[in-house]
């Protein structure tokens, strides 16, 4: 593991100027999305595959504690139909680091200068606040630590032990993330995965609608589900078998018993 301060003044940040790319601030609603740019850039890179679900657990965990949260920010690049790039920055953080995600690009956008872009812009942002010599912890030989961060001038320790793979002081003490839907009606609790963020909740009997934010695949646990996808007809989901909701789209469900399930979500 290497710490590397970096110098805002030692690159140049380029323009987003590619045709069909905007960049703008993730909001708390872009909680899902974030995290899911997150681990697949870290899973696009070999030297972190062993560490996959450590990360997922502190990412998922860090995002929800800083996104629209004062003193951090998360810059985003994006396509009008995409997630491209992400970058979480903070003031400060428990972790020693100013880098709360690294720069994370999915992998059909890397090569392409659009970490590059997001390190400046993530450098100018720390600048503005204070913070003139940001520090970020990656591992040895990856691609951000090769490819990104040389860059803007940073400076390399090696051998450092990093405070965020330790447990999280009492303040930021890891909490499951429970959802409440319909009077308590349907529940279910938020977790991470490698793969990306994942629920498991119950719906008791009842008929419900959802909305799809991003793309839903849904286990049904036990129980028997009706579900009316958009522009189809209603299809009975018995335990074990699983349903796909598209991305931006309603859906209705109704069932007659208790239903459990795993939801896993996919920008």
């Amino acid at each position: 593991m290497g710490s590397a301060p970096l110098e805002p003044s030692r690159g140049r940040v380029h323009s987003l100027s590619a045709p069909g790319y905007r960049e703008r601030s993730a909001t708390t609603a872009d909680g899902v999305r974030v995290l899911d740019l997150v681990l697949r850039a870290y899973r696009s890179d070999a030297v972190w595959h062993s560490h996959l679900p450590g990360i997922a657990t502190r990412m998922h965990h860090r995002i929800r504690r800083t996104l629209g949260h004062a003193g951090a920010a998360y810059l985003m690049v994006e396509t009008s139909t995409e997630g491209v790039a992400v970058s979480g920055v903070a003031v400060s953080h428990w972790t020693d680091q100013n880098l709360l995600t690294g720069i994370c690009v999915h992998p059909d956008h890397q090569r392409r200068g659009r970490g590059r872009f997001l390190l400046g812009r993530s450098l100018q942002w720390l600048q503005t606040q204070g913070a003139l010599e940001p520090q970020v912890y990656t591992e040895f030989g990856s691609l951000a630590d090769r490819h990104i961060y040389p860059l803007y001038g940073s400076t390399r320790s090696v051998d450092v032990a990093y405070p965020g793979s330790r447990p999280p002081p009492p303040s930021e003490a890891y909490t499951v993330n429970h959802n409440s839907y319909f009077d308590g009606r349907v529940q279910s609790l938020g977790f991470a995965t490698p793969h990306g963020y994942a629920t498991t909740g119950v719906m008791t009997p009842g008929r419900y609608a959802f909305t799809a934010d991003q793309e839903e695949h849904v286990l049904i646990l036990s129980g028997t589900l009706r579900v009316k996808l958009q522009g189809r007809d209603w299809v009975e989901v018995p335990s074990n078998d699983a349903y796909v909701a598209a991305a931006g789209t309603q859906f209705e469900v109704e069932s007659e018993t208790d239903v459990s399930y795993l939801c896993r979500y996919h920008s």
